[in-house]
């Protein structure tokens, strides 16, 4: 797993962190290790990552039929219809504590993959030190003592993401 921090980072630019570094890897791949690749079923779904075309970025409310959460054929179908996409804004209730809100909704994403589903899942992440001692109580969690201390003089806003190198290389692979 691959999972980058960065500060004064919004969804926005935290989305186009991941794209960037994933169109970097596969256009990296594809051009340093042609003859590695041989014989891998690479083509058109590698290339689609290299591509310069943006990804598309929607909220899980137009793309989530209602379901509370996306299935992982869900997932396939829509970035098969859309090639790679972001679904952003899930809803609040089903998302770790640690997530910045908007509204009833967090500001987060999960990258999708035609053929591979989520491949990537970052969010802003929250830097209220009371506003997380709240939830960390009202969700019951125990034992995170040391991560509002991190936060208990302040912190600066930040965002991650976390991303799965093996899921990433079985989809440039093939």
């Amino acid at each position: 797993m691959i999972e980058p921090e960065v500060v004064g980072y919004d969804l926005d630019d935290t989305c186009s962190l991941a794209e960037d570094l994933i169109k970097h890897v596969a256009k990296s791949t594809i051009d340093r290790c042609p003859r590695e690749l041989e014989g891998f079923k690479t083509g058109d779904l590698v290339d689609s990552l290299a591509s310069s075309s943006p990804w598309e970025r929607v909220a899980f409310d137009s793309v989530s039929e209602g379901q509370e959460k996306l299935t992982t054929e869900r997932e396939k179908e829509l970035a098969a219809k859309n090639g790679p996409m972001f679904v952003t804004h899930y809803p609040e209730h089903t998302m770790p504590f640690y997530m910045k809100r908007s509204g009833s909704n967090t500001l987060n994403f999960d990258l999708l993959l035609p053929e591979m589903g989520e491949v990537v899942g970052g969010s802003v992440r929250e830097e209220d030190h009371d506003l997380l001692a709240n939830r960390i109580a009202d969700n019951g969690i125990k034992g995170l003592d040391w991560y509002l201390a991190l936060r208990k003089y302040g912190t600066v806003p930040h965002a991650g993401f976390g991303l799965g190198l093996e899921r990433l290389v079985s989809y440039i692979t093939g």
